[in-house]
């Protein structure tokens, strides 16, 4: 039976460094009919739903049956698209992505490794999305407008869908934990499938200080994936 052909969308914009490292990443995944699509947004003044509509379309053109969110300042772990086809057709959803991701935010000092985390298993972050070219299809990404930065098009896209999201450290059973993981000090740790970027220029912003200061229980500081992270951004 042939492997589906996952398209990664990658939209970009004043970012060349950036965006090779996260096409280095792509070349480097493990997932056999891969094609990755670069979409430049630059001279373009739509929304993000918008401009995710317009890459998709063109994704559908080169013949993809699964597209998956590839932002150019996120580094993917070599696995992420095999184990994200994988899931989605094991289990039988529409789209699926992490739950549990982990986020390094550049600082003027060496920069820190957080963990964002939801606990429902009905909900993924934009970033980690994969899904069938069907189910945007059927119902593509909305015109949010310009208002508001034209952000929120990823959970607009994913409400009332079939959505199966798991936390973003790779397997979880004993035997793929070891061959796929960093010792953390005395223990193995299953690795990040996706490392997500906090930095002056994200589409949406994050005052993570403000967010705690406010009770947010979803972000927390994670010191012990430091060394890892600024190793894989290549700081």
């Amino acid at each position: 039976m042939t492997e589906p052909l996952a398209v990664a969308v990658m939209l970009t914009k004043d970012r060349p460094q950036m965006a090779a490292r996260a096409a280095a990443a792509f070349q480097a995944q493990t997932y056999g009919r891969k094609y990755l699509l670069t979409f430049d947004t630059s001279k373009r003044d739509e929304s993000i739903g918008v401009l995710r509509n317009m890459a998709n379309e063109q994704a559908a053109k080169v013949g993809a049956d699964v597209l998956i969110h590839w932002d150019d300042d996120d580094v993917s772990h070599p696995n992420r698209i095999a184990e994200q086809v994988a899931h989605l057709q094991s289990s039988k959803a529409s789209i699926v992505g992490y739950n549990q991701l982990l986020f390094w935010r550049s600082t003027k000092a060496a920069g820190e490794a957080w963990i964002y985390r939801d606990v429902r298993s009905t909900y993924a972050l934009g970033t980690s999305l994969c899904y069938w070219l069907e189910t945007w299809a059927e119902r593509p990404f909305r015109d949010l407008g310009r208002t508001s930065g034209g952000t929120g098009e990823d959970t607009d896209f994913i409400k009332g869908r079939n959505v199966c999201a798991v936390p973003g450290f790779g397997a979880q059973d004993k035997t793929a934990v070891i061959q796929s993981a960093e010792r953390l000090g005395d223990t193995f740790t299953p690795l990040p499938r996706l490392i997500a970027s906090i930095h002056g220029g994200n589409t949406m912003p994050y005052d993570l200080e403000d967010m705690m200061a406010h009770g947010s229980t979803e972000w927390k500081r994670a010191p012990e994936w430091d060394s890892y992270a600024r190793k894989v951004m290549e700081l």
